[in-house]
């Protein structure tokens, strides 16, 4: 009877280490399964981080030629403006001097007409 409650203990004693390790290796594969789960999502995440990084750089890059263009444009619409101021500076000259002239013309015309009016050999 003490064998076949021994042989009894020891098959109960074998089922439960079989038992214990078929749980350890189910705990084994799921810890296994969510490792490379979780490795599978890190992998995402920073290829998901490598692509707004690389989305980050173009608009950069964007940004510093809009900027670039900006400074350009900026600097020939100066240019043109102080072209313009230069022609505006030039032609208030000319106009000065045409003016002047027909001051003179005018004077010259009514010193003529004077003259005319009243020849040297009258006066």
């Amino acid at each position: 009877a003490t064998a076949a409650v021994a042989a009894a203990a020891a098959a109960a004693g074998a089922a439960a280490k079989e038992d214990t390790d078929n749980a350890v290796t189910a705990v084994k594969r799921t810890a296994d399964a969510e490792l490379v789960a979780s490795r599978e999502e890190l992998k995402k995440a920073i290829e998901g981080s490598r692509v707004i990084d690389g989305q980050r750089e173009e608009a950069l890059t964007a940004l510093a030629i809009r900027d670039g263009e900006i400074a350009r444009l900026t600097s020939e619409v100066r240019e043109l403006k102080d072209s313009s101021d230069a022609e505006d500076s030039v032609r208030l000259s000319v106009a000065a001097k045409l003016e002047a002239l027909q001051t003179r013309n005018v004077e010259n015309e009514a010193a003529a007409a004077a003259a005319a009016f009243f020849p040297p050999s009258q006066v």
